[in-house]
């Protein structure tokens, strides 16, 4: 891969999205003809309040690997053309897959509509590869993908976007593995993250040390993020782990939501279930 710029990343032209489809099974990648952007002045910003945003495709200096790492940023329609900053949605992954998973979901669409329609304010969803050996090999702390990601991804994304770099402007979820990443990431830095999300996480299989295990760090007492958001399939394997997690919350008297949806371990399930995960997590975001 060619050098990047530091602050930069390497990046690619915006995919803009043209269109949202009544499915929430789009093709994996969006690529309509580009409309022309509009100039910065001061006709043409009303209007961008009206289109649909961006998504980017970059990548960034890895702290730890020493390599550029991929990461899709949908980035909201008026970012750069008005004098506003906005808040940050970080997505992680499950395994095998990458960060296109998340346009498999038809997460894209989703974003996109419910900005457009004013249902959900604008805000900034990254969508990072995690690479292995740290994805799969690692469990917390120092060298881990906990650094990679806190020390690394967050500081190029405020630097690269108009962010709000508040932990009530930011929230992070993942599925499966990702989703185990998202919970210890979430309740072991609460002053990066207020709002975690956890998608089958797959807390059956984790064999974190105990400073990272989501299971052990809530028992610990000590601050956690103001928002916990849980949800497993009624068929899904990762169910009885989650539940498990459930229940120790509820018995500590620790704030979440936890749901459960028809379906199991797979995008079919996921799907439809990840919206309402979503707008608990931006709920305190201003509008």
């Amino acid at each position: 891969m060619a050098a990047c710029l530091a602050l930069a990343g390497c990046a690619v032209p915006a995919t803009p999205i043209a269109a949202i489809p009544p499915s929430l099974e789009p093709p994996l990648t969006l690529d309509p003809t580009p409309s022309a952007a509009p100039s910065p002045t001061a006709t043409a910003l009303p209007g961008c309040r009206s289109r649909l945003g961006t998504v980017e495709s970059l990548a960034y200096p890895s702290p730890i690997l020493q390599k550029d790492i991929p990461v899709r940023v949908f980035v909201p329609p008026c970012h750069g053309l008005l004098d506003e900053t906005y808040p940050a949605l970080y997505l992680l992954h499950g395994y095998p897959y990458n960060e296109t998973h998340w346009s498999t979901l038809g997460l894209d669409l989703v974003v996109a509509g419910a900005v457009l329609s004013g249902e959900w304010p604008p805000f900034l969803v990254v969508m990072p590869r995690i690479p292995d050996p740290l994805f799969r090999s690692t469990d917390g702390g120092r060298g881990s993908y906990e650094e990679e990601l806190v020390e690394g991804l967050v500081s190029f994304i405020d630097r690269a976007f108009r962010t709000e770099p508040r932990p009530d402007r930011r929230g992070i979820a993942g599925i499966s593995r990702g989703g185990v990443w998202s919970l210890e990431i979430g309740l072991n830095n609460p002053d990066v993250f207020q709002a975690v999300g956890a998608v089958s996480p797959a807390l059956s299989v984790n064999s974190a040390r105990p400073e990272y295990d989501p299971m052990v760090i809530v028992r610990r007492g000590e601050p956690l993020p103001a928002r916990l958001y849980l949800l497993a399939g009624e068929d899904d394997w990762a169910r009885e782990a989650t539940q498990d997690l459930n229940l120790l919350l509820d018995g500590l008297g620790i704030a979440h939501e936890y749901a459960v949806y028809p379906g199991g371990h797979d995008d079919a399930s996921w799907a439809p279930a990840l919206k309402p995960m979503i707008a608990y997590l931006i709920a305190d975001w201003p509008r």
